[in-house]
């Protein structure tokens, strides 16, 4: 059995979930394989969701599940501002020094889960016009050996913990947004 906190959870219609929500008495899934989830409480009196019972999901999976749903209901929503989403390192400074880096104007639909044509599966696609403008991945840690992209849009790698901490602003961990 794989024990450990989830912080985001679906309702019975899909709806994300977030711990400051159940105050409503709702129903909460994971996620990721969509068995029913408890509210815990750990030593410290911080709340989380787990599985009611015996489960086979991973943390790292159900941390990106959760990381796509938010992209994707962010964009859903129009809550995606193109002029402050991203925040890159500026080179030769110190990591605290961010420069921002704009999405494409006018993104306005997401796909979790597409085939581009170098033949990889990227976590989550953002579209502008219902054409690919963004192609987004997610890791737990900051390594960015595991995907050689060859696109012809921008290629951003993600944290998943930070974007589910604070799925409005995003750090990519790669350092060519490009991806090349």
């Amino acid at each position: 059995m794989n024990e450990f906190k989830i912080t985001i959870a679906l309702d019975l219609k899909g709806n994300l979930i977030e711990l400051n929500d159940t105050f409503k008495k709702v129903e909460c899934y994971c996620p990721l394989c969509y068995e029913s989830l408890n509210i815990q409480s750990d030593k410290s009196g911080e709340k989380y969701f787990s599985h009611k019972g015996s489960s086979k999901c991973e943390r790292e999976d159900v941390l990106k599940q959760a990381a796509k749903l938010l992209i994707f209901k962010a964009v859903i929503e129009g809550k995606i501002d193109s002029k402050k989403q991203i925040m890159i390192k500026q080179s030769g400074c110190c990591s605290d020094d961010k420069l921002p880096y704009a999405l494409p104007e006018g993104i306005n639909n997401a796909k979790i889960d597409v085939q581009f044509e170098d033949n990889c599966i990227y976590d989550i696609c953002l579209y502008k016009n219902d054409v690919p403008a963004v192609a987004v991945d997610f890791s737990i840690k900051n390594d960015v050996k595991d995907k050689v992209c060859n696109l012809s849009i921008p290629y951003i790698k993600l944290n998943a913990v930070d974007i589910i901490e604070n799925h409005l602003h995003w750090f990519p961990v790669n350092e060519n947004i490009f991806g090349n």
